[in-house]
């Protein structure tokens, strides 16, 4: 039935003009002499583009299907388990809708955002029918120090989407979680976020560097880009560039490199700081004496001060830290 919903209901060009409504059913993306919705989903280079993503970012190939029988051999789970093909119909969907958009001169769409939605819709509805005993609460996870004679080099990046502008930070602490340095920067536009994600990361090590710091860890909380940075295969994705120096930069660091992967709140000092540069404003460099509001931020997001503890009463708030910066915005 779902598969019959797909074929008859979704209006694509062949559809459309095998009910003569419109006259012709060339794919407008690629030239296709006959746009259905096995063309849209799987064959169109858009498509294949897109699914080559999702392998990227969650590891799951499109199977072999054949154009008569694709969807339902999909959702009877003949070709895959049910829980690839639960990816596959929300990346079809994904794919039907961006067709639209460029349909409807709305042609801004980006194959590994996309991807990265699909994964993590997926996510949340395997979340939601897990079994309840499944359910419990994960403690918040907090900044961990490194050992003592290391430093970690924290980096975070925002995107938006709409119009591509993007920020990067980067906070390097001790073993003590003293912060020792931190920067902000506008980056202005870049090509995706992946992309803004490397371009921090190379700001992180060159200020690393720079400090003359020789046992240095990456941490970043975008798992494509720490996975990228783990292979010794060369790179040829959007980033190859930036992959290469960020190789070239490790090789600085003569005692000691590595490169991790942590959660987002464990990363939310780097990433308050990414929320700061602007265009009218567009670098921050924080270094000896620090604000009061990187502080307290560095104070609650440290497991080294209150690690299964209970938190004082003493502790500034969210309120506070975001007051703090506030302040500091407008005695500019």
């Amino acid at each position: 039935m779902a598969s019959n919903q797909w074929f008859n209901f979704l209006p694509s060009k062949g559809v459309l003009r095998r009910r003569h409504i419109i006259g012709e059913s060339h794919c407008e993306t690629c030239g296709h002499p006959d746009e259905d919705l096995f063309h849209i989903v799987v064959d169109c280079p858009w498509a294949r583009r897109f699914w080559a993503e999702v392998k990227h970012v969650t590891g799951k190939v499109f199977p072999q299907v054949h154009p008569a029988s694709w969807a339902k051999d999909l959702l009877s789970g003949s070709v895959c388990t049910l829980e690839d093909a639960a990816v596959f119909v929300c990346g079809g969907w994904s794919l039907w809708s961006s067709r639209n958009d460029r349909a409807h001169g709305r042609n801004r769409w980006n194959p590994l955002a996309s991807a990265r939605h699909v994964a993590n819709m997926v996510e949340s509805l395997v979340c939601l029918n897990a079994k309840s005993e499944r359910s419990i609460a994960r403690l918040k996870e907090k900044w961990r120090p490194p050992i003592d004679g290391r430093v970690k080099v924290n980096t975070d990046a925002t995107f938006d989407e709409g119009v591509g502008h993007s920020s990067g930070a980067v906070v390097i602490r001790d073993h003590c979680g003293f912060v020792q340095a931190a920067h902000a920067r506008w980056l202005g536009t870049v090509g995706d976020a992946l992309m803004a994600e490397a371009i921090a990361a190379r700001g992180g090590l060159v200020l690393a560097q720079g400090m003359g710091y020789q046992h240095v860890i990456l941490e970043s909380d975008c798992s494509v880009l720490v996975a990228a940075l783990k292979t010794t295969a060369i790179d040829r994705s959007s980033i190859a560039g930036l992959w290469h120096e960020i190789r070239e930069l490790s090789r600085s660091f003569v005692v000691s490199f590595d490169v991790s992967w942590i959660r987002w709140e464990a990363n939310s000092l780097a990433d308050l700081c990414s929320r700061f540069p602007s265009v009218t404003s567009p670098e921050h460099l924080w270094r000896g004496c620090l604000p009061p509001w990187l502080l307290e931020a560095a104070a609650e997001d440290c497991n080294l001060l209150f690690r299964n503890e209970k938190k004082p009463s003493t502790l500034p708030s969210k309120k506070k830290i975001l007051r703090s910066r506030f302040l500091l915005l407008t005695e500019r």
